[in-house]
């Protein structure tokens, strides 16, 4: 049973219970009376973010104008994974099984306290104060990359690189915990005011005091996305949304972020409060909040949704530099610049000047080119050696097996999407009273 479900039987068992309860106890004039109390909630938030991993966009409609009817003119399949372009038409890269992943804001329990006076016998005017937490997210993180790979039986750290393999790796991160201090006011009218058993309705209005702790799991997110070899960035439609960079250094301009207002409310509810004698109550209540506020969890304060077309993430330490090479000195190998800078720094003392210039480098422009591991005639890769003079093993490949699905060159793609959830909600509520 859903949690709508659940919520409605208890909206409809919770007054019968209690009616079966009242017996033959008087009912109370609240009329000039002061009552203090306490509530437990079970809170839903309306709203999630719906994944977009089924999403499929193109501008190319055929003769019709119709998407995705088949016509002749019209261009059926996606765009070709890993290139450094947006096809069209645009599939999203993640499985569709991923559709069900939603971002939303945890549901449970929190607690409220009351005051209210009765201004006549059957209307009340009651303030309330709660207080809410609970978890959000999660961000959705899938990476999809095909990499360099020694074979099955050889040590992956080590081994010499020969084949090519499909990755595919859903990590969402948890985005953090929103608190709400919602302050109301409320008109209630009250029905049966002669009865021990009063139904009730209220409409109201109040403020919701907000803040949201950014959890751990985002800033390990951000620093990831920081350390991105980014070739092309575009939004969940294909839309190509910065400029592009064979080399991968495109700035990292789209980190995760949230922002978060306090907000007007208004709210609708009713119930039923049953009356044990004349000082003591108990209620069961149902609210509907309106909040005129979301919670924004955005990429760069704009983006919902971003598709990074990358250098595979395993070419490279964690501290950036370049682990894995290419025979002929394509992006991302090292550059010649950054090796020299490895030279004077004095990291490897046994490579000099002219293993530098063995690997393609030139001083008459030391800022041109990458070291390219074929110029060395005594390097055949694929094969393990120190290519960048910075005192560490790199390794080489040539001639790789292609993926399983048939890839031919490394190539990567990291999706993190992102999203508003509205603060509009509905909650459930069982509660004691002390009458004055």
């Amino acid at each position: 049973m859903n949690l709508r479900a659940r919520l409605a039987l208890a909206a409809v068992a919770g007054p019968v219970l209690i009616a079966l309860a009242a017996g033959q106890v008087r009912g109370e004039d609240l009329r000039q009376r002061w009552y203090f109390g306490a509530n437990l909630s079970y809170l839903s938030t309306i709203d999630d973010v719906r994944n977009n991993a089924a999403i499929i966009f193109t501008e190319q409609y055929g003769d019709d104008g119709i998407p995705f009817t088949g016509d002749p003119n019209e261009i059926q399949g996606c765009g070709q994974f890993g290139s450094d372009t947006f096809g069209d038409p645009f599939c999203d890269p993640r499985p569709d099984d991923l559709l069900e992943r939603d971002n939303k804001i945890e549901e449970t329990f929190y607690g409220m306290l009351t005051a209210g006076y009765g201004l006549t016998s059957w209307l009340n005017l009651q303030a309330d104060i709660g207080y809410f937490e609970g978890e959000v997210g999660p961000v959705d993180v899938f990476l999809r990359d095909v990499i360099p790979v020694p074979s099955a039986a050889a040590d992956p750290n080590t081994g010499t690189i020969t084949r090519l393999v499909d990755r595919q790796n859903s990590n969402p991160a948890e985005f953090g915990t929103i608190r709400e201090i919602p302050i109301t006011l409320s008109g209630i009218v009250r029905f049966r005011k002669d009865s021990p058993l009063n139904p009730y309705i209220g409409a109201g209005l109040g403020v919701v005091f907000t803040d949201v702790d950014v959890s751990k799991d985002i800033d390990v997110l951000n620093q990831r996305l920081a350390d991105l070899r980014l070739k092309l960035a575009g939004n969940e439609f294909g839309k190509q949304i910065s400029d592009a960079s064979s080399t991968g250094t495109l700035p990292q301009e789209w980190f995760v972020d949230a922002e978060l207002e306090d907000a007007f409310q208004w709210h609708l509810n009713g119930g039923v409060e049953y009356f044990f004698n004349d000082r003591f109550s108990m209620i069961f209540d149902a609210r509907y909040s309106f909040i005129n506020q979301d919670i924004h969890i955005t990429l760069g304060g704009i983006e919902d949704q971003v598709d990074f077309i990358i250098f595979p993430e395993t070419f490279f330490r964690s501290d950036g530099s370049t682990q894995i090479f290419n025979p002929g000195g394509q992006p991302p190998n090292t550059t010649c610049a950054k090796a020299l800078e490895n030279i004077n720094a004095g990291l490897n003392p046994g490579y000099t000047i002219t293993t530098w210039m063995n690997y393609g480098c030139n001083m008459s422009d030391p800022n041109a080119g990458n070291i390219t591991p074929n110029n060395n005639p005594s390097v055949q890769c694929p094969t393990t050696r120190d290519f960048d003079g910075d005192g560490l093993n790199d390794r080489c490949y040539n001639n790789l097996t292609p993926s399983p699905s048939g890839q031919a060159q490394p190539k990567g793609t990291l999706v993190v999407q992102t999203g508003d959830i509205d603060l509009t909600a509905f909650s459930v509520a069982i509660g004691a009273r002390i009458h004055f």
